[in-house]
């Protein structure tokens, strides 16, 4: 904890407290009209120190840091009146503006945007200013943007920090699952990208602080004048005929919103992305998913469609409607279905006091999803009142194969089959009267899992069958009553939880059968009291929590070997929260909270589980406990204008476990359990990010770095084996247009350097390093040329590096609305990529099959 409040100190001792003063005032033209966009500045001899923008009704607000003793000069421009300059005294707290029009007619003036700009919380960016040839999707787009980041999976961080709404023209259609929009809305009919900080999305709550952000999209005036669409079909060819179909209409007007996709092919992955469902910070997993596990789990640091064969299809309507100024109502339904076939092989190497445990492995998996899905939403959003119901449906209809063959068990086939519906609904009411608030919520989960089932029969004619059936009931209400004042908030919400589950786990394998039939409930009586205090120009806020009360669990297992576990316990958990604004362009967040935390189901199946051929785990028949200590210290700092973003920050968190998680090593079987044995695991990581954009050269230039090291324990085989875990990795890219639009270069680099020690003085490292190369370049307005590399190289101490390089090449042409691609992939036909990783003391290395060369042509049209 030392080294973490020492760089607290650093980073908020090492930059200067100055006073903090606000100007109010309102600009107008001769006449006494309103004067709106006018841009306000604050210059310091020629410097300028703040900004903002007047609103529809001439007003602006602009809060500045000074000394006393400065003389400053505020400066009012706008394109159709004449500059006006003053001398201004530091504290003075109002200055209005009369401005002269300019009487010289302005002749052939082209008139641009600012390309990014900031109202209060609010910047803005222009996004056209920031995209090349090659952005067609806001996807595309979004990544060009200093200060935004879009990971993979598309999910959106701003200043490393993920987004927590997302609109578009102001409404939440989407919810977390904006992928589908980010992916087929096109990047020209978006005008600005809007991103809100310290975002409060409920008006009851405006006054209360938040430091969430969120992400609202501004379109042009064709898309919101009459439905639009785009459309996409993808013929290939290598391996096999490949193809691709896509079809988006889109409706957004005033008070009406509605976005229909459909796709369907198999030249790569997109159902499940998809639907992925960015804000779902709580979802739930049933146990009995959970248990049997995956056939397929691992997951190489390189692009999926690179060596995966998928069969997707995907089927979403969503709309929005609004009823009244503040309601809404929302819904959102579709289906996908995914299919993906690979082959790789695998090498386990486990140590043991003499020679180490090594088992090898060839697989194909054939893993089979269908996933419905549905979402109602009604909102009444008012400054009085504000009410809330969201129901949610989904199910997931799973089958899954797995051939496999190993030198111990000779060929063996796997499958698995699953079927599991969840239902839920959340409701929130809350109402403010003067100073009081008042609150209801409430949260009901059903999920059941009617069929779970893995068989396994080997070529020696061993049969085993595993079952998993369950059910699971969550009802969660919270009353809640606030009081506020004009800087101090007090929140003081009960919660009243309970849970009843049931599960079911059979074992039969030749004469052996086991069973798990375990039953119980849970009750959660917590009060949860929060004093905040806000600063009356927020420069800072103080927040203070604790959460008091009591679980009580009451389980039973009925099964081969029965167990029961009823417990009460008294729980607390305070935490701390502090956000110091050191200037409008500098934050300071620090943060620390205490929390116990039980584990899961599993813990308390005693018969064993077999979730595949080589691999079983049982528990102990009690819940493990846990105790953690978290704290993390954040700074951000911004230059808007200069386009500079960047943020530094660290974490520790401290944890004391009641169980140690136990594995029994052999060439046939690996066995996974827990030992009832008290053990600390320690976290703690250090990390920055910093952007810019060099506007004269075209450039975007971002580096991200960090640095983390954990201390964790395990037993494997009867063995104690205490290590430390250390990784560094940082990744610099850069876009650059050195020459205009005709040329644009992409370049990632990602370094990634770990280190496993065991206590017992034996130390493994690994390298591994990946190029991203992209070159884009225009000969003709019409025509786009395309080449990019994927580089990545994996090292050990021991041995020669193995590097491997994926290589594509694309032409492109257009021609208005319609766009033809020609896409050559893969060009030198490699056909294997390898790589190693460790998981606790063992190391694991994969050599996957790839796809091979393949040509597309594909026709995209947007109207």
């Amino acid at each position: 904890m030392k080294w973490l409040l020492f760089l607290v100190f650093v980073l908020t001792g090492a930059l200067p407290l100055r006073a903090g003063h606000t100007l109010r005032g309102t600009v107008a033209n001769a006449s006494g009209k309103a004067v709106e966009a006018a841009t306000v500045e604050i210059v310091d001899r020629d410097k300028t120190i703040a900004y903002a923008f007047t609103d529809a009704q001439g007003g602006y607000v602009v809060t500045y840091e000074a000394d006393a003793a400065q003389q400053l000069r505020i400066v009012v421009s706008h394109l159709s009146y004449e500059k006006h300059t003053a001398q201004i005294n530091v504290g003075d707290k109002r200055h209005d503006v009369r401005l002269k029009d300019k009487n010289k007619s302005l002749q052939e003036v082209v008139v641009k945007a600012p390309e990014v700009y900031q109202r209060g919380d609010t910047l803005n960016y222009r996004l056209s200013a920031f995209t090349g040839a090659a952005d067609y999707t806001l996807s595309d787009a979004l990544k060009k943007l200093p200060g935004v980041e879009v990971s993979d999976e598309g999910a959106i961080k701003y200043l490393g920090k993920d987004i927590s709404d997302f609109y578009i023209e102001g409404l939440d259609l989407l919810g977390g699952k904006y992928n589908v929009a980010t992916q087929s809305l096109p990047a020209a009919y978006v005008t600005s990208v809007q991103v809100l900080t310290n975002h409060q999305p409920v008006k009851v709550d405006e006054a209360a602080f938040s430091d969430d952000v969120a992400i609202n999209i501004k379109l042009s005036r064709h898309a919101k004048l009459r439905p639009v669409g785009t459309y996409e079909a993808t013929v290939g060819r290598g391996d096999k005929t490949r193809y691709y179909l896509a079809g988006a209409g889109m409706l957004f007007n005033p008070g009406f919103q509605l976005l229909a996709a459909l796709k369907l092919g198999d030249t790569k992955e997109f159902a499940e992305q998809e639907g992925r469902d960015h804000f779902a910070d709580d979802a739930y997993t049933p146990v009995a998913r959970a248990v049997l596990g995956e056939l397929n789990a691992s997951h190489p640091p390189i692009k999926r469609e690179r060596y995966i064969s998928p069969q997707d299809h995907a089927l979403s309507l969503n709309l929005i409607q609004k009823l009244r100024p503040e309601a809404t109502l929302k819904a959102n339904v579709g289906y996908a279905h995914t299919r993906t076939g690979h082959s790789y092989a695998s090498e386990q190497r486990f140590p043991t006091d003499s020679e180490p445990i090594t088992i090898a492995q060839q697989y194909a998996p054939d893993v089979e999803r269908h996933l419905p899905f549905l979402s109602m939403e009604y909102k009444d959003n008012r400054s009085k009142r504000y009410l809330v119901n969201r129901l949610t449906a989904g199910a997931t209809l799973l089958d899954a194969s797995l051939p496999m063959s190993d030198g111990t068990w000779g060929a063996s086939l796997q499958r698995e089959k699953g079927r599991e519906a969840n239902v839920e609904n959340r409701f929130s009411v809350r109402w403010k009267s003067e100073k009081l608030g008042w609150g209801l919520a409430s949260f009901v989960r059903y999920n059941r899992t009617p069929e779970g089932r893995l068989d396994i029969a080997t070529s020696d004619g061993e049969r085993l069958t595993q079952r998993a059936t369950g059910r699971h009931l969550l009802v969660r209400t919270t009353l809640s009553a606030a009081y506020e004042t004009r800087t101090s908030r007090l929140y003081l919400p009960l919660t009243v939880d309970y849970g009843a589950d049931r599960l079911t786990t059979a074992l039969q394998q030749d004469t052996v059968a086991a069973d798990n039939l375990l039953d119980g409930a849970s009750l959660r009586i917590l009060l949860s009291p929060q004093y905040e205090y806000t600063h009356p120009l927020r420069r800072f806020i103080f927040r203070a929590s604790t959460t008091l009360g009591g679980v009580f669990q009451d389980y039973i297992n009925r099964g081969s070997l029965p167990a029961t576990y009823r417990t009460g316990r008294w729980t607390a958990a305070p935490s701390l929260y502090f956000y110091y604004a050191l200037s409008p362009r500098s934050i300071v967040r620090l943060q620390g909270a205490y929390a116990e935390t039980d584990g899961d189901l599993a813990d308390l199946l005693t018969a064993p589980i077999r979730n595949r051929l080589t691999s079983e785990r049982r528990g102990l028949g009690l819940l493990a406990r846990s105790r953690t200590l978290s704290a993390r210290a954040d700074y951000d700092f911004k230059l808007p204008l200069e386009m500079l973003f960047c943020y530094v920050g660290a974490s520790y968190v401290q944890q004391r476990n009641s169980l140690i998680p136990s594995l029994a090593v052999s060439p046939r079987l690996i066995e996974a359990t827990a030992h009832c044995m008290p053990h600390h695991t320690r976290h703690a990581s250090v990390y920055f990010g910093v952007t810019k954009r060099f506007q004269s050269i075209g450039t975007k230039a971002a580096l991200n770095a960090g640095f983390t090291r954990g201390q964790q324990a395990m037993i494997q085989n009867e063995r104690l084996y205490n290590y430390r875990l250390s990784t560094l990795w940082f990744t610099p890219t850069v876009v650059a247009k050195p020459f205009g639009d005709p040329v644009e270069l992409a370049y990632s680099y990602r370094f990634v350097k770990t280190f496993n020690r065991i206590r017992s003085g034996r130390t493994s490292s690994h390298l591994s390093q990946t190029h991203d190369i992209r070159l884009h370049l225009q000969p003709a307005a019409a025509w786009l040329l395309t080449a990019s590399s994927d580089i990545t190289t994996e090292a050990w101490p021991t041995g020669r590096p193995v590097t491997a390089t994926l290589f594509d090449l694309g032409l492109t042409y257009r021609h208005r609305a319609l766009r033809l691609s020609l896409d050559l992939r893969n060009v030198f036909n490699r056909r294997h990529y390898s790589y190693s990783l460790f998981s606790a003391v063992n190391t694991y290395t994969y050599s996957y099959r790839l796809r091979g060369r393949e040509l597309w042509l594909t026709a995209s049209l947007t109207r």
